[in-house]
């Protein structure tokens, strides 16, 4: 986790979302102005990212329980 990224986990999915097309303005112009500054930022869209796909697969988790369509019980890996 990148030391400036505070706890994403109190940020709403709205908020989150919003943070991350921030994120994908501001990496445009540093290309343009300060390439050099683009690990740091992709180190950033990193741990956003991450928070995101965390989310969607509890959520996706959540709802497979619900409908009783777990795929895990449809694949028989031996």
């Amino acid at each position: 986790m990148h030391p400036l990224v505070g706890t994403l986990t109190e940020l709403s999915d709205k908020e989150l979302s919003d943070k991350i097309m921030d994120l994908e303005r501001k990496m445009m112009m540093a290309y343009r102005v300060m390439p050099s500054s683009i690990h740091q930022f992709s180190m950033i869209m990193e741990d956003y990212k991450s928070e995101r796909q965390t989310r969607l697969t509890k959520e996706f988790d959540k709802l497979s329980k619900q409908t009783g369509s777990d795929l895990n019980k449809l694949i028989d890996v031996k």
